[in-house]
């Protein structure tokens, strides 16, 4: 679910910023680019690689550092807080169950070991 909110937010943010790049040509790279990692993050492909490379190009966009389209996501703080805290939560957790990289590399299995229990 994460995964779906997260990418559909940076495919209308990336058709946005491409009616938006008529004179600026570097926003066809950004619109592409955002799109890709929109594409990546939904079918669940290098997630945690993905979710890493939009969360720091979301802050430089946010630090006008990358060029702004008319319509971004970055124009409120809040919307910049939640949409980096998804990003961060998609970075630890992994990609899912339904996800390629589960078919892939094989779903992840976390395995607690048994405390060693001391004879008194």
């Amino acid at each position: 679910m994460l995964r779906l909110v997260i990418a559909s937010a940076w495919v209308i943010r990336d058709l946005a910023c491409l009616l938006d790049a008529t004179d600026r040509p570097v926003m066809y790279i950004a619109g592409f680019a955002g799109a890709l990692l929109a594409g990546l993050l939904s079918v669940g492909f290098l997630t945690p690689v993905a979710a890493i490379a939009g969360g720091v190009a979301s802050i430089l966009t946010a630090l006008n550092l990358l060029p702004k389209c008319f319509f971004s996501l970055c124009d409120c703080h809040f919307g910049l807080v939640f949409g980096e805290a998804i990003l961060l939560a998609l970075a630890v957790l992994g990609p899912g169950a339904y996800s390629l990289d589960a078919r892939l590399f094989g779903r992840r299995e976390i395995i607690i070991p048994r405390a060693k229990s001391r004879d008194i």
